[in-house]
């Protein structure tokens, strides 16, 4: 039996935005500019389905956030130390995922959505720029 082909929106960036709701797009794209106008070296490029942010040139040491699009909310994979993460609020519910995207550390996840929730995701964010290389 012939395996059937994947929907583009499930391989690819540019799809998957397009597949999404009109405000998980509006939120995607307001977190990518918060992210990228955050520091002077981020680098935002697709990565599959995905959206990485680099801190400097795009590398495996230096990812430090990964959107992750879904019909109604925007995930965002981050890395984190044990030792030093700080989530008061407790979005990521502690909950540890196994290195998808980042090799060292911890990586944990958050749902964002709506806007007015992108400064404490900023917060959370900074903390997995602080660990990359």
């Amino acid at each position: 039996m012939k395996k059937s082909a994947r929907a583009d929106y499930f391989l690819r960036w540019d799809k998957r935005l397009q597949w999404v709701d009109e405000n998980v797009q509006s939120l995607a794209l307001t977190i990518s500019t918060a992210i990228t106008n955050s520091q002077n070296n981020v680098v935002g490029k697709p990565r599959g389905r995905y959206y990485c942010f680099y801190k400097g040139n795009p590398s495996i040491r230096s990812i430090f956030a990964v959107l992750c699009l879904f019909r109604d909310s925007v995930k965002v994979r981050i890395r984190a130390d044990p030792k030093t993460f700080r989530d008061p609020k407790n979005w990521t519910g502690n909950k540890v995922y196994k290195r998808w995207f980042f090799t060292k550390g911890q990586e944990m996840e958050f749902r964002v959505e709506s806007k007015d929730q992108i400064g404490y995701a900023m917060e959370l964010i900074k903390q997995s720029y602080d660990l990359a290389a």
